[in-house]
């Protein structure tokens, strides 16, 4: 081939390369502004070449809120990108959007034992808001995996959040020595161990059902205002609710009870969200995932909203194999007594996370838009950096402080069932052990799951002329702009 081909072919890549080149990415730190009107007409038109930032919605790993440019029939997302989060998809953007606008229910998924349960060992797997088989159905239902087996130590503990099995036996040892009981041997064993002790007098049993479930922390504050929808601070808590569904009265030496355990595993998961998530990152993707349905939330709320019916109707959502049930995980911890009887503590269930959102009108956030608007490149642009670099953003907490580079930088719900049983060798004309459940079971605790509940109270705005300024600014600095993505500029505003 001669010279002169081999330069032809040479200046053709280039010319091809930088044809296919858009704008430079959004660096790490900056807030993020993203086109929904832009990445549907990209994804209806199915371009040959689609730029990868819109299946990942512009780099976005914690959501802030939207603005709506009426004038432009555009929603436009806005978030932080920080390189220590999961990184948003269009995918669970959409499954969010279409629980809540098309579907008219909202994300929901429970592993929950059933009438059989006990005899097949089998929980069933339910989902809501037609998130099976998507990424987001299978992400929440894996958070509900995980921290069912980390409540019962199957998977690698964290020093600041104490198992839940750990702190029921170490409740019901503190029983036992306020009462003058030493315990002599204490063992975890499965539950056919126990037939051991089959025949021996029961004493008293007492089955204790508590169920745990995500929340964000209250208050909790998602402020709107003139098409602009501003995320607070939404920190993940687990809450508790505890009854006892079955009892035989009789000697209560050494019988559990699950309130205080319940509240110390409740609290110490919730105090230390952040840094249990960095040892299991499938939870930062459950705060995401609240958050899109958030915003899809804010959407529902809104009259009038702009056209995204191909999002919400026809782009094809990846599909991810969801499981239908999954096993009853139970054990036994034996502790054989000074006084010569027996304690049986049996833990069967898992974690069933729910969320419930209260949404408040409050306080002027309508500066967001001038932001956006004013700082997106031209009005085609998928996604840009939004010029807000002194800004302190709303729902940051669990973000690391990440420097922006300058130009001249180089390139930088879970349900479980605790039964306590008081064992005695001696008969003495009392009931018998004959293994679990010791008494008849009661119908499974209906949960509501994975739930979001959302109530928007229409309170009194409170107005920011500084907060007016900044809408103002954006909205003029976007006339005639027709960019995707831009990135917004907010100087010594807080």
């Amino acid at each position: 081939m001669c010279r002169n081909s081999l330069w032809t072919i040479l200046l053709l890549f280039i010319i091809l390369s930088q044809g296919c080149k858009r704008t430079d990415p959004v660096p790490v730190g900056s807030i993020v502004a993203f086109s929904l009107r832009e990445a549907q007409t990209e994804l209806k038109n199915k371009r040959d070449i689609i730029d990868s930032s819109l299946f990942t919605l512009g780099g976005i790993t914690r959501f802030v809120g939207m603005v709506i440019d009426r004038k432009n029939n555009d929603i436009i997302l806005i978030g932080k990108k920080s390189s220590h989060l999961p990184i948003s998809t269009m995918d669970d953007l959409v499954v969010a959007l279409r629980s809540r606008l098309k579907y008219h229910d909202l994300p929901m998924v429970s592993i929950d034992p059933v009438s059989n349960t006990t005899i097949t060992g089998r929980q069933e797997v339910r989902f809501g808001g037609q998130i099976q088989n998507t990424s987001f159905g299978n992400d929440l239902l894996n958070c509900d995996i995980l921290l069912k087996k980390y409540s019962l130590e199957l998977e690698k503990q964290i020093k600041e959040v104490q198992s839940y099995r750990k702190l029921l036996l170490n409740d019901a040892l503190k029983t036992l020595n306020q009462g003058g009981v030493k315990p002599v041997k204490i063992t975890w064993v499965n539950i056919d161990s126990a037939l051991r002790y089959r025949g021996q007098g029961l004493e008293s049993a007492i089955t204790n059902q508590s169920r745990f479930w995500f929340n964000y922390r209250d208050p909790c504050k998602v402020r709107a205002l003139d098409d602009v929808f501003c995320l607070l601070t939404l920190d993940i808590v687990v809450e508790k609710e505890v009854q006892s569904i079955n009892n035989v009265t009789g000697s209560r030496d050494g019988d559990v009870d699950t309130s205080i355990p319940d509240e110390e595993f409740a609290n110490e998961f919730s105090n230390n969200y952040y840094t249990i998530s960095e040892t299991y990152p499938v939870l930062k993707k459950i705060k995401l995932l609240f958050d899109m349905t958030a915003i899809a939330e804010g959407l529902n709320k809104t009259k009038d909203i702009p056209d995204i019916s191909f999002l919400l109707n026809e782009y094809e959502v990846k599909k991810v194999d969801t499981r239908e049930d999954f096993e009853l995980i139970s054990m036994c911890a034996i502790i054989e007594r000074s006084d010569g009887k027996i304690n049986l503590i049996r833990l069967s269930g898992g974690i069933t996370p729910e969320i419930e959102m209260e949404w408040l009108n409050a306080g002027d956030v309508t500066y967001l838009r001038k932001y956006v608007l004013e700082s997106r490149p031209n009005s085609r642009s998928l996604f840009w950096k939004v010029n807000v670099d002194n800004w302190e953003m709303p729902n940051n907490t669990g973000i690391r402080k990440e420097r922006i580079p300058s130009k001249n930088d180089r390139q930088s719900g879970c349900i479980f069932n605790s039964e306590s049983i008081v064992l005695s060798p001696v008969k003495s004309g009392k009931s018998e052990f004959m293994g679990f459940p010791p008494v008849k079971a009661s119908e499974p605790y209906n949960t509501k799951g994975v739930q979001m509940n959302m109530i928007i109270d229409n309170e009194s705005f409170i107005s920011d002329s500084s907060l007016n300024h900044v809408r103002d600014t954006l909205l003029k600095k976007n006339q005639g702009k027709k960019e995707k993505v831009w990135r917004i500029r907010i100087d010594d505003k807080k």
